[in-house]
């Protein structure tokens, strides 16, 4: 386990954690050359939408080998509408690398996902991408990363030259200089250059405090002796990065290759093994639903979490997963399913190939192909650990619906099998069904998140879906008392209908549903008759009043009426109650209610008036603003309504710096002229 390196690359999209994947993959001498993303034949981006599109929407794993030493590199998507796979990414590693590009500073999504690793418990570095660039700035980006991320941020090298001059780097910890030989990946060790030694011996020195700081023992010994010997600084470093009181930051460019060799050195010197990151928690398994999770440790025994699930429609369900205790080999116990897998069939891999396995140790990961019954998230585990299991990956909340309704009839079936498929392998995906709307509602976490599935969808399972932005599921209440009698009387011949009913209604508080009370004295109605009138109200409500959606909160007492021995039925008095309920809502003063969010946009500072006057636009209320080093966080209640097309907008008003999140808050009244509005188009759509 000492010699595993689990490695995750994060960033905002765009900023080539990619292409350094695929330096770092040739630098180990994985591949006999370098792949690019604009060519579409990189390792880790093997998928075809991938090379259609030119940027990641999952994650992959690398299986690098420096020395003695694997390191298991985990390139995610950087785009934010793949959220779900870092997520998933940064539960099956020990460290996380987070990219900042050299001439635009730290972007949302890097500050998102280093959040997500911050709350896993995971030692953070970053590297400083794009040296070669015009505009490339290393110490104003080194300002930036200590504005976002805190002053415990600290270079461990420095560049030598910028932009068509940037050659190579300072290594600090070693005290020497490399220089690296244009797009090679080539490089000759030599001294520090004369215009970078006094720099670098301050930058050292910084260096050696933060380390020193990090240890009391340390800290003794650098003020006896003024520094640290190589030994001390090496250990000290690694302890430091492994408790997350110092965050290494390096430097290179991807593309050129410069910086590669020494960053895998220092995977491997400095960053943690296995054993020296904490296992994500784990609860006992329990029937019991209400029952208050209890934590537990790891035992020797194997235990595996499933993090991420591709299927191939030839190949099949491949089980991606993270050992973190014991062996496992050809049989294992699902915890989560409480049921017996075959894991016989093991693998390491390497971007979209496997290499067979016998087993998988603590500490690794691999993959276990034909899975009968494990899901992402599910815990694979032997001996004492059968009782114990991962608590579930804190997977992002969907952001955007549509309603999705097969191009072809009779594809229902096919489209629902498909939406199955595509939602094992990504858990950000959740399908629905509005039984208001009567409309099947795909969520996902942005337009092109959707995109991308109802291209999936086509191309693997063969079905072609549309999408449409779904029914708002708008509400109807009353507002004031009303009364009114429903009397229904039909004469046809033989045996007639009536059923005659006095009902008074009145608004209840939100959210208390809808109440019938039976009132009735000295028989007015015969008590058989009575649940037929309730069973007419019922209906009646669903049906609503002014735009067709369900009425709520509804109080309506039963205090008269009248029937007929011979023509008196249920369905007499159920259509007597109907006939009342719809005279009464002339009376009560109806409106419509519709589904409330709470919004959270974090946004850099430049955009935040745009943003707020953006929200107030959309008859959003804003709770309050909150700084987060160079972004603003702004909290606000908006219709969703509203936010139909939210992430594209957001997106298009900061430059695609801006993220949010929202859940459902409930519901509120419809100012007076959108009301008017939501009638006025339910009506036409009658007349259609």
């Amino acid at each position: 386990m000492s010699k595993l390196r689990n490695l995750a690359l994060i960033s905002h999209g765009g900023v080539g954690k990619t292409t350094l994947a695929e330096a770092l993959n040739y630098a180990t001498g994985s591949a006999s050359r370098r792949g690019k993303v604009t060519e579409g034949n990189t390792v880790s981006d093997f998928q075809e939408e991938e090379k259609k599109r030119g940027f990641s929407i999952s994650l992959s794993v690398l299986r690098l080998e420096r020395g003695e030493a694997v390191i298991n590199l985990v390139d995610t998507p950087g785009t934010l509408d793949f959220a779900g796979e870092v997520v998933s990414g940064l539960y099956a590693v020990d460290a996380a690398l987070a990219l900042v590009s050299a001439v635009s500073g730290v972007e949302t999504g890097t500050v998102k996902y280093w959040e997500i690793a911050e709350k896993r418990g995971l030692p953070r570095a970053l590297f400083v991408n794009r040296m070669d660039r015009e505009n490339a700035d290393f110490d104003k980006t080194v300002e930036s990363i200590k504005e976002t991320f805190g002053q415990s941020c600290v270079p461990l090298q420095l560049p030598i030259g910028s932009h068509t001059d940037f050659r190579g780097l300072v290594d600090l910890v070693a005290g020497k200089a490399y220089i690296y030989k244009e797009d090679s990946g080539e490089f000759d060790e030599a001294d520090i250059p004369a215009e970078l030694q006094d720099a670098a011996a301050e930058a050292r020195e910084q260096l050696i405090e933060e380390i020193a700081a990090a240890d009391e023992a340390l800290m003794e010994k650098y003020f006896e002796e003024g520094t640290l010997p190589a030994e001390d600084i090496h250990q000290g470093l690694r302890a430091a990065f492994a408790a997350g009181t110092l965050t290494p930051i390096f430097v290179g460019s991807a593309e050129q290759a410069v910086g590669t060799h020494q960053l895998l050195d220092a995977v491997v010197n400095f960053f943690p093994a296995p054993e020296d990151v904490p296992a994500p928690p784990l609860v006992k398994f329990t029937r019991d639903a209400e029952a208050e999770p209890e934590s537990v440790e790891l035992t020797d025994g194997a235990a595996a979490l499933v993090f991420k699930t591709a299927i191939d429609p030839f190949a099949g369900k491949l089980s991606i997963m993270r050992v973190y205790s014991g062996k496992l080999g050809a049989e294992a116990y699902n915890v989560n399913r409480q049921k017996p897998e075959r894991t016989n069939n093991l693998f390491h891999i390497h971007g979209g190939k496997q290499e067979a396995v016998d087993a998988l140790a603590a500490g690794d990961i691999g993959a276990a192909a034909k899975l009968d019954k494990t899901q992402t998230c599910d815990t694979l585990a032997d001996g004492a650990n059968k009782d114990r299991r991962f608590t579930e990956l804190p997977f992002p909340n969907p952001l955007m619906k549509r309603a999705v309704f097969p191009a072809s009839k009779g594809d229902e079936d096919k489209m629902s099998s498909g939406l199955t498929r595509l939602q094992e392998e990504d858990p950000t995906l959740i399908t629905s069904r509005n039984d208001q709307t009567n409309e099947l509602i795909l969520a996902g976490l942005g337009d092109q998140h959707l995109n991308v599935a109802v291209s999936q969808l086509d191309k693997k399972y063969g079905v072609k879906v549309e999408l449409k932005v779904p029914r708002i599921a708008y509400l109807e209440t009353i507002t004031k008392r009303a009364k009114a009698q429903g009397r229904h009387k039909k004469q046809t011949g033989g045996r007639g209908q009536f059923g005659d009913c006095y009902l008074e209604f009145w608004p209840l508080e939100s959210g208390t549903g809808n109440e019938f009370e039976d009132a009735i004295v000295g028989g007015a109605i015969p008590g058989k008759f009575i649940p037929a009138v309730e069973k007419g109200l019922n209906e009646a409500y669903q049906k609503g009043y002014l735009c067709g959606c369900p009425i709520v909160d509804v109080h309506a007492k039963l205090y008269d009426g009248s029937y007929h021995n011979v023509d008196s039925s249920e369905m007499a008095f159920k259509i007597a109650a109907s006939l009342a309920f719809r005279k009464a809502m002339d009376q009560a003063d109806p409106v419509i209610l519709e589904p409330i969010v709470r919004l959270e946009v974090t946004i850099p500072d430049e955009f935040l008036g745009d943003i707020s006057g953006d929200i107030s636009s959309k008859r959003g209320k804003i709770l309050g603003m909150e700084p987060q080093g160079k972004m603003q966080v702004v909290r606000a209640l908006v219709p969703e309504a509203e936010l139909t097309n939210y992430a594209t907008e957001l997106r298009s008003m900061t430059g695609g710096q801006g993220t949010y999140d929202m859940v459902f808050e409930g519901y509120e009244r419809v100012p007076g002229e959108t009301q008017q509005k939501i009638i006025e188009e339910y009506e036409a759509e009658k007349d259609n």
